[in-house]
């Protein structure tokens, strides 16, 4: 007598593979997303950080310098504007983020913003502010990744000597990364997750006002 044994075998059905590769792939697509969009929530914070805390410690610079002035005939503020600050012993030197035309170097070097010690007043309302000085006394007061998009400096109540309003706005210094007016970043993407713009301000009163 003969046994028959029959066996059968069971897989997966072509809907079925291609229900779980749907699966997956959803599950893939939420998963990138998701990384993506923490990836940029944190890029975003630290470059705001960053932009903040040195646009921070260059107005408290320039209003530390201030404060040790007891003349404000010894503050220069007529070459704001063109990129000059003099300060006593002091100047601060820039170039505006998204300006055209000859830019300011130092030392060669095309600048953001520098601080140059030892400046006496005359010494630096006599510099033109020309395609390149010297200094050994340059020093940089930000990084490659960040500009300054306008400074003020001028008396906070008219009449009142020695009381000075400080304002500025930095951001990072890929232009394309912000509107056409420079105004704020464009659309979020990974890209100008690097983007920044700080607007800060501060009043000083000079030594002896």
């Amino acid at each position: 007598m003969k046994r028959t044994h029959s066996s059968s075998q069971h897989g997966f059905t072509l809907v079925e593979l291609l229900l779980a590769l749907a699966v997956f792939s959803f599950v893939l697509v939420f998963v990138t997303t998701a990384f993506l969009q923490l990836f940029r929530t944190y890029n975003r914070g630290v470059t705001r950080k960053e932009v903040n805390q040195n646009t921070r410690l260059l107005i408290d610079d320039i209003t530390d310098k201030m404060r040790i002035v007891s003349d404000p005939a010894l503050i220069d503020t007529s070459q704001v504007a063109q990129g000059r600050l003099c300060i006593g012993s002091y100047s601060y030197v820039w170039n505006k983020l998204g300006a055209t035309g000859t830019k300011i170097k130092v030392n060669g070097q095309e600048i953001n913003i520098v601080r140059i010690d030892g400046d006496n007043l005359s010494a630096c309302q006599a510099i033109p502010l020309s395609t390149n000085f010297t200094s050994v006394q340059a020093t940089s007061m930000f990084s490659g990744r960040m500009g300054v998009q306008s400074m003020t400096v001028v008396p906070q109540v008219a009449g009142v000597t020695g009381l000075f309003s400080v304002a500025i706005t930095a951001s990072t210094t890929q232009t394309t990364f912000l509107d056409s007016l420079l105004t704020s970043c464009k659309a979020d993407n990974i890209s100008t997750a690097y983007c920044a713009k700080v607007s800060l301000q501060e009043t000083v009163g000079l030594r002896n006002r």
